[in-house]
């Protein structure tokens, strides 16, 4: 109930229709330790506040502006269970709505590169939808190995849950604690998909090889997309791609568009050559 917000008059329906009876007693027992337990993991404590500049109203610009050149008027250090430290600051003028009457806040970054680490940060994680650039394929490496293992008759679907937990364990240092975020977090396999995960990294593979062949074939590529203009790009991809529909099979399309075999190595070559770069890896 308190995870997946699944409605107690409900179960207790299902349950009376089994021949159960739900232990309303100690089901209040149990959700008030719950409670509490969420109350202590979100208490907080601040420090006073510290201020650098006398100024009484903070002016907010958003309806006009995204962005500006601010001056931090105080700060303050926030000491949180959930969170650990963090600090607080106000400053003259903002561009960013404040969280409010339910009204969830603006974020900003500081530049243009705070904000470009932060929408490729590579973080371990359960959900394959919600998984990073880098660690997506991984995710459907691991399916794919599962699904060979299945229709080999190598895994049982019996065993299904415990052996995805060991070898996400195993793959993402992580430990699963509700099949929600691990083998019931696709509907694939359930709707008979079986050898479609492949599909998404194979996909990856192509975007890798057509991205260097338009390198290749258009010098100014790096500029033009620097900018925001797509009409090149675009046009290459419509040229050597879309107008062919599904004429031709799709290895043969990407081969034809490329010039050259498909293989991994322009997406490795991408992935490497841009995390070593934000991260600072030799």
């Amino acid at each position: 109930y308190d995870t997946y917000g699944f409605p107690v008059d409900l179960t207790s329906l299902i349950l009376q229709e089994k021949g159960f009876e739900l232990d309303t007693k100690s089901f209040d027992k149990e959700l008030d330790k719950q409670k509490d337990r969420s109350r202590k993991a979100s208490e907080v404590s601040f420090d006073d506040w510290i201020v650098l500049i006398d100024d009484p109203v903070q002016e907010f610009i958003g309806y006009d502006s995204l962005e500006s050149n601010i001056k931090i008027v105080k700060y303050r250090k926030i000491n949180s269970k959930k969170d650990g430290i963090i600090f607080q600051l106000v400053f003259n003028l903002t561009p960013f709505y404040s969280e409010s009457g339910g009204q969830v806040g603006d974020i900003g970054f500081k530049n243009s590169t705070s904000f470009y680490k932060a929408v490729n940060a590579v973080k371990n994680g359960f959900i394959r939808t919600e998984s990073d650039e880098l660690q997506y394929n991984l995710h459907v490496l691991l399916r794919y190995r599962l699904e060979r293992w299945l229709l080999d008759g190598d895994l049982i679907a019996g065993d299904l849950e415990s052996v995805w937990n060991e070898e996400f364990q195993k793959d993402f240092g992580l430990v699963i604690k509700y099949p929600s975020d691990g083998v019931l977090q696709d509907v694939h396999w359930s709707e008979g998909l079986f050898g479609y995960f492949p599909t998404y990294s194979l996909g990856n593979v192509y975007a890798g090889c057509l991205f260097e062949a338009m390198q290749g074939h258009l010098p100014e590529l790096d500029q033009n997309l620097n900018s925001g203009n797509l009409t090149e790009a675009t046009g290459w991809l419509a040229n050597s791609v879309h107008k062919h529909g599904s004429l031709y099979s799709p290895v043969d399309l990407i081969q034809r568009a490329c010039g050259f075999d498909i293989t991994a190595k322009p997406l490795i070559s991408y992935i490497e050559k841009k995390y070593s770069s934000m991260y600072g890896l030799t």
